[in-house]
C-alpha cells in the first residue's frame, strides 16, 4: 500500500509540474451537432466527420499536410471557442451551425465530390493534429477564424491574438474575385427582404451611397436609398465570395465586385499554403497568424 501511495504521490507531482490537464484540455466532443442552416434541421456528425467538412470548406485536398494541418487546427479552436461561449437556444439547440458569420464553414464531404479523399492519409493526419492541437490564448479556447482567402490585408480582430497582417500574394488565389452584374430592378427586388420597402432616387446612379470600409476593405453599411444594408446582406443577395464589395452603375445596370473570400479575419487558407510550401510546420502557421497562442 505504501508504494502505491508513493506511486500516485508521484503521479500527481508529475501532472502538476508538466501542466498536464488531460481533463481539461481544449478541443472538440467526439460527437456533436450541427445545424444546417439553409435546410433548417440539425445532423449529428462525428468530431472527424465535423473537422473533414471544415477543411474541405476552406482548403484544396491537395494543399500541403502542414497547410491542412494549421487549417484544420484553426478551425477547431474558432469551433471550441464558440460552443463554449453560445446561449442554449443558439443554432436550434445545436452544438454549432454551419453559418460562416457565426461558427467555421462546413460542407458534406458526401456532397463536395471528394469522398474518394475521406480515407486519405493526409486529411486523417490534419484532423488527428487538430484534436491534439486546439489552440489556446491564456489557457482558454482561442478564438481562430479561418477565411479561404484575404483582400490582400486582413482585419483586426480586436483581440490580442487577431493582428491585421499584409497578405498581398493572396491576390494571386483563384479565390480572389467574384463580380455580378445585374439590372436595377433586379438588384431592388433582390434587396427587398433586407430592406422592405424603400424609396429609391430617380437615378441608378443615385441608390447606393455613402458606403462604410474596414481598413481591409470589407464593406461595413452603404445607404440604398433610404435604408441601410450592410456588405454581408450584399453578398448573401448577389452570391459573391466576401463582403469586400465594391460597386458600379452602368445605366441601368450595377457591377459588383468583391475580393477575398469568405471573413477578412485570422487565417488565409491560401496563404497558410504558401507557407507550408516555403517550409513552415503546422504550429509555426499558427503562430503566425495568431501570435500569442499556445497549441
Amino acid at each position: 500500500m505504501k508504494h502505491i501511495a508513493a506511486l500516485t504521490a508521484l503521479i500527481l507531482i508529475s501532472l502538476i509540474l508538466t501542466g498536464c490537464r488531460t481533463n481539461h484540455r481544449s478541443t472538440l466532443p467526439e460527437r456533436l451537432t450541427l445545424y444546417l442552416a439553409q435546410q433548417q434541421r440539425i445532423i449529428s456528425v462525428t468530431r472527424e466527420e465535423y473537422l473533414t467538412g471544415c477543411i474541405l470548406a476552406y482548403c484544396d485536398p491537395s494543399f500541403q499536410p502542414e497547410a491542412l494541418k494549421a487549417a484544420a487546427a484553426a478551425c477547431c479552436g474558432h469551433a471550441v471557442s464558440v460552443m463554449r461561449e453560445r446561449s442554449s437556444g443558439e443554432f436550434m439547440g445545436a452544438d454549432l451551425s454551419d453559418d460562416p458569420e457565426r461558427c467555421p464553414a462546413w460542407v458534406s464531404p458526401e456532397e463536395s465530390d471528394v469522398e474518394q479523399l475521406l480515407n486519405s492519409r493526409k486529411l486523417a493526419e490534419a484532423v488527428e493534429y487538430a484534436v491534439l492541437h486546439c489552440p489556446e490564448y491564456g489557457g482558454e479556447p482561442a478564438y481562430t477564424p479561418v477565411c479561404r482567402t484575404s483582400t490582400g490585408l486582413t482585419d483586426s480582430g480586436g483581440l490580442p491574438w487577431l493582428p491585421s497582417l499584409e497578405l498581398p500574394d493572396d491576390a494571386s488565389s483563384p479565390w480572389y474575385s467574384s463580380t455580378c452584374t445585374v439590372p436595377a430592378e433586379y438588384a431592388r427586388k433582390a434587396l427587398r427582404d433586407s430592406t422592405g420597402s424603400v424609396i429609391l432616387p430617380p437615378e441608378v446612379s443615385d441608390w447606393f451611397t455613402d458606403p462604410e470600409y474596414t481598413p481591409g476593405g470589407v464593406l461595413t453599411k452603404i445607404r440604398f436609398g433610404t435604408a441601410d444594408v450592410t456588405g454581408e446582406q450584399l453578398r448573401q443577395a448577389f452570391g459573391l465570395r466576401s463582403s469586400a464589395i465594391t460597386l458600379t452603375v452602368s445605366g441601368e445596370e450595377i457591377t459588383l465586385t468583391s475580393r477575398g473570400c469568405g471573413g477578412n479575419t485570422g487565417m488565409s487558407a491560401y496563404s497558410a499554403e504558401r507557407l507550408a510550401r516555403s517550409g513552415m510546420t503546422a504550429d509555426e502557421i499558427l503562430r503566425y497568424f495568431f501570435p500569442g497562442i499556445t497549441i
